[in-house]
């Protein structure tokens, strides 16, 4: 179906660095003296109603907007120096004709490749994502801030469930930049997502899996491959988060998964973090958490840099979490181990 052609339109303001105590009818007295003002909207958190520091101005005519932010912008509410700009709800595209011919062409494997985006900054990532959210839903949830060229959640390639991370992609940067201030930190279903501008450094937009994962799954095959003469015996699929999952030992009670996200935030992208309170001991109880990252090389360096730092006032230990069969192992070499006089580290616990 050809695209309807859209006149680009110059009336709509973007107003960022706004007070967060700024009400709507404030907001929109500001900007009544430079024209008719059809709409004046400040973007507020979907749960409690906040302000997120930014919103829209709708005038009548171009000249009007361009007027409005010419004066105003920079100029100082409430403490605050705000920043205008037009929002180009409508930038040069033509999505299709680059979309076909790529989804048309088969690619190496099972994957098909998409369009290089030509235009930086155009692309979010959405991760954390409940694993019920379907393609629908979130493409209704995101069509609100913009022109949406592309909305896919990520799946597994053999049993199509939900990874739990997808990408959209707007016609322009200021679209996608309106999204990730709008979208992060909101809740979908039962889980509050991340969402940022996409980059080289998470997962491929093509194919959903992270490159340090697609190295190792060769080494995997050709291990199954050598054994003896005949057909290999079934195995269990081995769990997707190895060497992306941290394990957090001894963690403050009253750690919360925010702290987690914060202070290993800086290490790479995080996919899930989870704590746990250990109350099987009423007279001491104990925390400890799980924090899962896109790639392999972020958790390496998270190790690397947090094992035995302080965690939220306390004295953290950092590893990679191990494979649950190799965690029931330990245990039962533990009491050895322990007669032998070595001191081992706290045992991971089972999930």
């Amino acid at each position: 179906m050809a695209a309807a052609t859209v006149t680009p339109s110059n009336n709509r303001l973007y107003v960022s660095n706004l007070p967060f105590s700024l009400e709507d009818e404030a907001f929109e007295k500001l900007f009544e003296a430079h024209g008719t003002v059809q709409e004046a909207r400040i973007v507020r958190n979907q749960r409690n109603k906040r302000s997120r520091g930014y919103g829209f101005v709708l005038f009548a005519q171009d000249a009007e907007a361009t007027a409005a932010r010419d004066a105003l912008d920079g100029s100082d509410v409430e403490g605050r120096p705000i920043a205008i700009e037009i929002a180009r709800s409508e930038g040069p595209r033509e999505p299709k004709p680059r979309a076909e011919p790529a989804a048309a062409a088969p690619a190496a494997g099972d994957a098909k490749q998409p369009p290089v985006d030509e235009t930086p900054g155009c692309r979010i990532w959405i991760s954390n994502l409940d694993w019920n959210t379907d393609d629908e839903t979130l493409n209704n949830m995101v069509v609100a801030y913009g022109t949406v060229e592309e909305c896919r959640i990520v799946r597994d390639r053999r049993s199509n469930r939900s990874r739990g991370y997808a990408f959209v992609k707007f016609s322009n940067p200021s679209e996608a930049n309106a999204a990730v201030e709008s979208m992060n930190g909101t809740t979908i279903g039962e889980r509050e997502i991340k969402v940022e501008i996409a980059n080289s450094k998470g997962p491929h937009p093509s194919t959903g899996a992270a490159p340090p994962r697609r190295g190792r799954q060769p080494r995997r095959r050709a291990r199954r491959q050598t054994g003896e003469a005949g057909a290999a015996a079934p195995r269990k699929p081995v769990d997707s988060v190895i060497g992306r999952r941290v394990y957090v030992s001894n963690l403050d009670t009253s750690a919360t998964e925010d702290l987690l996200k914060t202070t290993f935030g800086s290490y790479g992208d995080i996919e899930a973090c989870e704590v746990v309170q250990d109350t099987r001991n009423a007279d001491e109880v104990k925390a400890y958490g799980f924090v899962t990252f896109v790639s392999s090389e972020a958790a390496d360096s998270a190790v690397t840099n947090l094992n035995d730092t302080q965690i939220g006032g306390s004295t953290c230990g950092v590893e990679l979490a191990r494979p649950r069969r190799r965690r029931f192992n330990r245990r039962r070499r533990a009491p050895g181990a322990a007669a032998a006089g070595g001191e081992a580290s706290p045992a991971q616990p089972a999930e």
